[in-house]
């Protein structure tokens, strides 16, 4: 495929932008105390100067192309007899500027004829260094490219600037071809001759080298299906790993003898870390240490928690690590013993590195109020209601993108907790949990600034869950406990038979009469694609 053009248009094909841009001045009238500049003006082309010229202005901030080593400036005063130099060296034509990668600054100074009058004009030149490898996919996209071949019969030369690598100027009958493979994307100036010594024009180009629209287009699918599926695991595992106490927590820390816990366990590929501490705990612990009575919801209705749980984690086997984590913390009120109302808040991150070209990650939060009610002897009805934001940033090879979400949960919760003896007790439960995030549409951007629009989009999750868990505790000897339990839950989403679930579980807790205490679990599960997983955990709890 080629296309064939004029100089000085602005065209883009296959990935390829040409661009021909020339600056000019006005020219005021002359004076002999005059040490105003009228005209800037470079050669090859600059990609942009800001501000625009004026005569008034004297700082200015440039950007030439790629591997571009020296810039040739003209600056013209508006009185023809004022001195103009640069590093000292006065010249009536033209000034090279070598440039290195980064910044460079350079100093005009320009001096009245009669002497009586200095000005300065400050240029920052900065030298483009945009260019990156081309990924192999991108590589063999571009066929040609052909211009108009400046006057001459041979091929015109190179006077300024550089081609992109990989790319040549050949000569095809009355056509010039700019062709060859692109390796490099990047903003590339150049400059060529032509080869009849009596029309010497120089044409100035700038070309952008681009991925190519297929490239983006892939880009940008991509970041569609990552968007939203980012944004639904992540709502799934907030839900999962966010604590909202109940009465029966509250109960549980009233009678705790440990004011705070921390713990970790190791996983498949990374480690689990947890940590939990309440007003409540801390009085348990100090009233059993001191021989005092325990507290309740007489002696104290008010509570005030927080509880953490995050991992680090390894999938791919590379040493690109993803991490998650949930911090919650809040308040809450017992007006009776059947009774609890509250307000807590909920910070998530999550960072998934899914290949080595690919990063999602996003921080959010969530806020609102819960209850919980005995409706009935060791029957609770928990419920809670939040609201909140969410950051997310993705990389998808060298495209980036952010967007933000807004997003609601809803739980409830009816559960039991049944005493069979003092010893054994059974807990069945049935939760309806609620989720959705809305996020707008946002923009993808590569590294040479190409563009694509990935359009909004709405996640939701709709989940029934029911289960039954049984423990017994056995009274060692030497002042510890030991607990064992099985549990098995089935989870049905969004109402369809492929989102069924279902977990089978055993464990087994020893709590020593010292500070640690040792837990370890196996699991069994499926889903409705008769899918099998088999898993297991360990971790280590110490009180402080």
């Amino acid at each position: 495929m080629s296309v064939i053009t004029e100089p000085f248009h602005h065209l883009r094909r296959l990935g390829i932008l040409v661009v021909m841009l020339a600056l000019f001045g006005a020219m005021p009238a002359l004076g002999q105390s005059n040490a105003d500049l009228n005209r800037l003006s470079f050669n090859p082309f600059i990609i942009s100067i800001s501000p625009a010229f004026s005569p008034e202005v004297t700082h200015y901030r440039i950007v030439s192309g790629v591997n571009l080593n020296v810039l040739q400036l003209t600056a013209r005063p508006e009185d023809s007899s004022a001195r103009v130099s640069v590093r000292g060296v006065v010249q009536t034509g033209y000034f090279p500027l070598p440039l290195d990668p980064g910044e460079n600054n350079f100093v005009i100074d320009v001096e009245s004829a009669d002497s009586t009058i200095t000005k300065q004009y400050y240029l920052t030149v900065v030298r483009d260094s945009t260019a990156e490898a081309l990924l192999p996919a991108q590589v063999g996209q571009f066929k040609e490219y052909r211009l108009v071949v400046p006057s001459g019969t041979g091929v015109p030369t190179l006077v300024g600037g550089s081609f992109p690598p990989g790319m040549s100027l050949s000569r095809t009958g009355a056509r010039l071809i700019f062709g060859g493979t692109p390796e490099q994307k990047g903003l590339y100036s150049f400059a060529i001759q032509g080869t009849d010594p009596a029309s010497p024009i120089i044409h100035y180009y700038s070309i952008l080298i681009t991925g190519g629209d297929e490239q983006a287009d892939a880009a940008q699918q991509s970041a569609q299906v990552l968007a939203e599926s980012f944004a639904s695991s992540k709502s799934a595992m907030l839900a999962a790993n966010m604590f909202v106490p109940g009465i029966v927590d509250r109960r549980q820390m009233q009678g705790a003898s440990d004011a705070f816990e921390g713990s970790f366990s190791p996983l498949d590929s990374g480690l689990a870390l947890a940590f939990a501490g309440s007003l409540a705990s801390v009085e348990a612990a100090r009233q059993l240490a001191t021989g005092g009575i325990a507290p309740d919801h007489h002696t104290n209705p008010f509570n005030a928690w927080i509880r953490g749980t995050g991992q680090i984690h390894n999938p791919a086997g590379t040493d690109r690590w993803g991490r998650y984590g949930v911090i919650s913390l809040g308040a809450d009120y017992m007006p009776s013993q059947q009774a609890l109302f509250g307000l807590s808040a909920h910070f998530d991150s999550l960072s998934d590195p899914t290949d080595t070209n690919t990063t999602v990650s996003g921080n959010g939060w969530m806020a609102g109020p819960y209850a919980s009610f005995e409706i009935a002897r060791g029957v609770f009805w928990d419920m809670s209601l939040f609201y909140g934001r969410s950051t997310n940033d993705l990389q998808i090879d060298d495209w980036t993108g952010a967007f933000a979400s807004e997003r609601w949960l809803f739980d409830a919760t009816i559960s039991g907790q049944i005493e069979l003896d003092e010893l054994l007790t059974l807990t069945p439960s049935l939760n309806l949990g609620y989720g959705a995030e809305h996020a707008d549409g946002f923009v993808i951007t590569d590294s040479v600034g190409t563009t694509r629009n990935v359009d909004g989009f709405t996640s939701t999750r709709l989940a029934v869950t029911t289960g039954l868990d049984i423990a017994r505790h056995f009274e060692l000897d030497d002042g510890g406990r030991l607990t064992p339990r099985a549990g098995i839950f089935a989870a049905l989403s969004d109402g369809s038979g492929s989102n069924f679930s279902g977990t089978v579980s055993a464990g087994m807790t020893w709590k020593a009469p010292s500070v640690w205490t040792l837990d370890g679990s196996v699991r069994a599960g499926m889903d409705g694609n008769g899918l099998r997983t088999l898993g297991g955990s360990a971790s280590i709890k110490a009180r402080f």
